[in-house]
């Protein structure tokens, strides 16, 4: 720790102090170490790469445009740790498969992806600035024979057609109930016209009734954190939950 940050530190401990006394300050200390532990996971990515994936902006601060601009949730990076347990419970092999990033913000999710190896990893964003962003971060990893290619695409999710090819969906809650249905009604007919393996791992699942409800995406498995379904032409398969 540098010296400015541990006076920033020392100034913070004391004003804790002042305000919930030393009982006060015990009793929060588990709590303030998870969530420094949490903050600390999280930030391995940049660490590793150099990179600038983190961070919580709202949606005004986006600078979005075009029909569905105020459609945005905001932007929130996935969280490192539950990133790896999805990728864990999605069932498909990575290097056969796209991996696609629906409102993919700074890049967090791609850079992850990228490093299990899919055949190629493609982000679609609706923000400049978190494209611009994402760009410098892709830059910064260019040329890592470790890594999947990158590609970044700036634009409206609703009117992206997915690769025909076996791919992963990712979304982390990335936009409302009118565009998630159109980005829904998209992926249905990408399959009907190429049935192929079409999986989608969905983070935050507020808008879970849309896929619930879809005509080809069947639940794979659910918990409280995500859902994981997968395109089958007879749907409808009943899911397996877990805490």
């Amino acid at each position: 720790m540098s010296a400015s940050k541990a006076l920033v530190f020392a100034h913070k401990v004391q004003r804790e102090l002042r305000a919930r006394g030393v009982w006060g300050m015990t009793k929060s200390v588990p709590a303030y170490a998870a969530s420094w532990w949490r903050r600390w996971l999280d930030g391995a990515i940049d660490r590793k790469y150099g990179t600038d994936t983190g961070g919580i902006l709202e949606k005004e601060a986006l600078a979005a445009h075009g029909e569905h601009s105020g459609a945005s949730t905001g932007y929130e990076a996935i969280q490192v740790p539950l990133f790896r347990r999805i990728m864990r419970d999605v069932p498909a092999r990575p290097s056969e498969h796209v991996f696609v990033d629906f409102g993919s913000g700074k890049g967090r999710a791609l850079l992850m992806a990228a490093e299990y190896g899919f055949k190629r990893v493609i982000g679609i964003e609706l923000s400049p600035l978190l494209h611009q962003v994402a760009a410098a971060n892709a830059a910064r990893v260019k040329g890592r024979t470790e890594l999947s290619p990158i590609e970044l695409h700036c634009g409206d999710a609703a009117q992206y057609d997915v690769p025909e090819e076996d791919v992963v969906c990712f979304f982390y809650n990335p936009f409302g109930r009118v565009v998630m249905r159109k980005v829904v009604a998209n992926l249905e007919a990408s399959y009907l016209r190429r049935p192929r393996r079409l999986l989608v791992a969905y983070r935050n699942p507020v808008c879970a009734d849309l896929f619930d409800n879809s005509r080809v995406l069947r639940l794979s498995s659910a918990n409280r954190h995500y859902r994981i379904y997968e395109a089958a032409l007879d749907g409808g398969a009943k899911p397996t939950c877990a805490g």
